[in-house]
C-alpha cells in the first residue's frame, strides 16, 4: 500500500517473515521523520534496491500503532496545503497535485 502523509511517502509490504511488515522510503528523511512519532526504536536500513532504497521492518503490532500516530498528527484541514507548508516535504507538491487530479471522480 501507499501512504502519503505529512511526514512523507511510503510503501508498506509483508516483509520476508510474514509477521512483519517493511516500511519503505525513497527518502531516508521520510522514514526518520516516520520513526519519530513514536517511543520505540527502529533503525532505518539503507539497500541498493532502486525504487526504495530506505526501510524499517516492523512487527504487524508495532506498524499499526505507527499508523495510529500518523492520525494522531494530523493537525491540518487541507493535505496538499498542508504538504506546501512542511519544508522536506514541499517539493512533493507537485506530485500530489497530479495524483490527486489523476484519480478525480470526474476521470472515472
Amino acid at each position: 500500500m501507499w501512504l502519503m502523509t505529512q511526514h512523507g511517502l511510503f510503501s508498506v509490504v509483508e516483509d520476508e517473515d510474514p509477521s512483519y511488515l517493511r516500511i519503505r522510503a525513497r527518502r531516508k528523511k521520510d522514514l526518520e521523520n516516520l520513526a519519530s512519532l513514536v517511543t520505540f526504536k527502529t533503525e532505518v536500513l539503507e539497500s541498493d534496491e532502486p525504487d526504495y532504497r530506505y526501510s524499517i521492518s516492523l512487527k504487524r503490532g508495532s506498524a499499526r500503532r505507527l499508523l495510529a500516530a500518523t492520525f494522531d498528527h494530523i493537525n491540518y484541514p487541507n493535505f496538499r496545503a498542508a504538504i506546501s507548508k512542511t519544508s522536506d516535504q514541499r517539493e512533493k507538491i507537485f506530485s500530489y497535485r497530479q495524483i490527486w487530479s489523476t484519480l478525480s471522480p470526474k476521470r472515472f
